[in-house]
């Protein structure tokens, strides 16, 4: 591998900001109001679009994958908590036990400096070129007013300590007129009773905490990538997570009317910490801000039952966030579509003049870019050897206060408080990460690889049924349809309440050609459960039975529900395409394009809509899309060869002529 004084990169810096849990329809109505003028004037020198993100999408996996681009089996971030090898007790995940290289490693291995703060799962700070503020640098350990020392290896260099830790805000710190900001009718709660302004107390002082660290880092010391992750949203969805501003009890209704006022409020600070780093970044630098899921919140609705580990179920959609980027070599005031969280190393290390490792999953987002790049790679960055900054896992830190950092991932909902029964607490923690691992098998298109561990953790863990909907949705995707339906079937022997189990059910009977059998199953679990993933299998058993306006319908009822539904836009695409509605079925299968670019179906149905229109030339430019994603397409492939061929002939008529 060429040396860094080898290497031919460009000379602009990397900014890469991480928001957590942000998305487009919680940001737009801020930016049309002018309330979010840093991100508007971002927007407006470079690209938009939403993000695609991993699936599950937890802040360690994410952000993780975001920073090595490569999925969580690869990296092996698994959870907020891991078992600790040494002690055998449970801790936080650690920098230790992630086994990729991020992008700061690689930098290193280049010459590069980079700055590194807060970034999950990044404790102990490695020793790489440059600093790294870990995720334990902003948490308050001691009362207010007590000595409040600055966690072992926390800050790297050692060095920066001191001036680091001074940086600091505590809670304390923080008084009524400071909450105010965020919560206007703070005087109305009772705060013996309510702990939930002192926990928004703590959250935003730990970001504070981090832009301070930031923004001095950025002034103080040399710098070629910086990262820097705010965690402001993510830690409040979960405090906010009880409250329901429809429901019907009183209580619940006057709490979301008293804390309505507050994720307007963070937005609105976020963006003011925003536009201060791009003041220090300067104009000739890439600044890539990105969240990988959204808040999940209409005026604060949520539930506690999603607080449970093995709550969330299968058939679940992908997640979007956002992504914007801006900088030298960036295009202006554009949209760009289909980018994933995946794909964020990649054009970083392409920003920074570096080849990517084509190993990583993701790719360079070129329609980002104002002028063809030459992209570079290299079989794997893993394979490049050389001193990278990485710990090893025997590289801990002996009185980082891992208990108290599982106490605030438990008062947020991300863990269990520590068992005293550590087995149980061990079990608990590597049950989770095995759940996890296997739900990155099945997202990522390989069942085979999670089935024995659903299988395994099905044996764990009998009573958590959530685990087996996963297993009956594995043996699904494996053909193994029998299996699947009495899986699916314990579960609603065991609750019946269950309407995913009957979604399952119901797509072995549409996979049977038992229509009217899967549809029966649909509409009863309809009647349970009005959800835009029934409303879509709805939709689909109506398009087995060629009934298109009704499936039509069931498609649009989905997206009602949820307007980011790919699926649905695409099976309303085709419904539309089938009734001869070219025009509209062109326009649907673009919206499920833009939300999911490695779609071969929708590229498909696009390129027939585009063709009826007239629109030859982009319609053989769908087709050719299409049979890269999915090279066995045979009608395609028969579409594409026609508008050829006469292309072939207009050519010739035209020379006759």
């Amino acid at each position: 591998m060429p040396s860094s004084a080898q290497q031919k990169r460009s000379k602009s810096r990397v900014v890469l900001i991480g928001w957590d849990v942000a998305d487009w329809a919680l940001l737009n109505p801020l930016l049309d109001s002018g309330s979010m003028p840093n991100l508007a004037a971002l927007i407006g020198r470079g690209v938009m679009g939403k993000m695609a993100t991993i699936f599950p999408s937890l802040s360690p996996l994410l952000w993780t994958s975001v920073a090595t681009g490569v999925r969580p089996d690869r990296h092996r971030i698994l959870g907020f908590t891991e078992p600790d090898p040494i002690t055998g007790q449970v801790r936080p995940v650690s920098s230790t036990s992630r086994k990729a290289k991020a992008i700061w490693n690689t930098l290193q291995q280049q010459g590069l400096r980079s700055i590194v703060a807060n970034w999950p799962a990044g404790h102990p700070a490695e020793p790489i070129n440059g600093v790294i503020v870990s995720d334990a640098y902003p948490k308050s350990t001691a009362p207010y007013g007590a000595k409040w020392p600055v966690p072992q290896g926390s800050v790297h260099p050692t060095s920066l300590a001191e001036p680091l830790g001074q940086l600091r805000v505590h809670a304390g710190d923080l008084g009524a007129a400071d909450l105010a900001l965020f919560i206007p009718q703070l005087d109305r709660i009772d705060q013996s009773k309510d702990s939930r302004p002192a926990i928004l107390a703590r959250i935003l002082a730990e970001n504070i905490s981090v832009h301070a660290a930031v923004t001095w880092l950025m002034e103080n010391e040399e710098w070629d990538f910086l990262a820097a992750f705010y965690s402001t949203l993510g830690q409040l969805r979960r405090v906010l997570l009880p409250l329901d501003h429809a429901a019907s009890d009183e209580g619940a209704q006057q709490d979301a009317e008293l804390y309505k006022d507050v994720v307007d409020g963070l937005l609105r600070f976020q963006d003011l910490m925003l536009g201060r780093i791009m003041q220090l970044a300067g104009p000739d630098t890439v600044i890539m801000l990105v969240s990988g899921d959204r808040f999940q919140f209409n005026h604060l609705l949520g539930t506690t039952a999603a607080a449970r580990p093995f709550q969330p179920t299968p058939l679940q959609r992908q997640a979007y966030g956002i992504l914007c980027m801006a900088g030298p070599g960036v295009r202006h005031d554009e949209l760009i579509y289909g980018s994933h969280s995946l794909d964020v190393a990649p054009t970083a290390l392409t920003m920074l003049g570096l080849p990517i490792g084509r190993d990583m999953p993701g790719r360079v987002l070129t329609e980002a870019l104002d002028q063809s790049t030459d992209l570079k790679t290299i079989p794997s960055w893993e394979d490049v050897s050389g001193e990278c900054g990485r710990h090893v896992d025997q590289d801990r830190v002996d009185n980082w206060d891992s208990a108290e950092a599982l106490r605030h991932l438990a008062e947020l909902g991300y863990a269990d408080l520590p068992n005293q029964k550590a087995k149980e607490s061990l079990r608990h923690a590597q049950l989770y990460n095995d759940f996890n691992l296997a739900r990155v098998y099945l997202a990522s298109g390989r069942p085979a690889d999670a089935l024995p561990l659903f299988e395994g953790l099905v044996n764990q863990a009998p009573e958590e049924l959530s685990i087996r909907l996963y297993l009956a949705q594995c043996y699904f995707e494996l053909g193994r349809n029998e299996e699947c339906c009495a899986a699916a079937e314990a579960v609603l022997r065991k609750e019946r309440d269950r309407p995913v189990a009957e979604m399952i059910l119901a797509n072995v009977c549409l996979a049977d050609g038992r229509i009217e059998e899967g549809l029966r199953l649909l509409l009863q679990a309809q009647r349970r459960s009005r959800t835009p993933g029934i409303s879509y299998l709805i939709g689909r058993a109506f398009v087995h039975q060629n009934r298109f306006e009704d499936a039509a319908g069931a498609f649009r009822s989905a997206l009602e529900l949820d307007s980011d539904h790919a699926p649905a836009s695409e099976g309303l695409a085709r419904c539309l395409l089938e009734q001869g509605k070219y025009e509209e079925a062109a326009e649907w299968a673009m919206d499920a394009i833009r939300l999911e670019f490695d779609m071969p179906s929708a590229h498909y149905i696009l390129g027939v809509a585009l063709a009826n229109s007239g629109r030859m030339q982009r319609a053989a430019q769908a087709f050719e899309t299409c049979l890269a994603l999915r090279p066995a397409s045979p009608e395609a492939r028969r579409w594409l060869a026609t508008i050829q061929e006469q292309g072939r002939e207009n050519a010739e008529a035209s020379r006759v002529r």
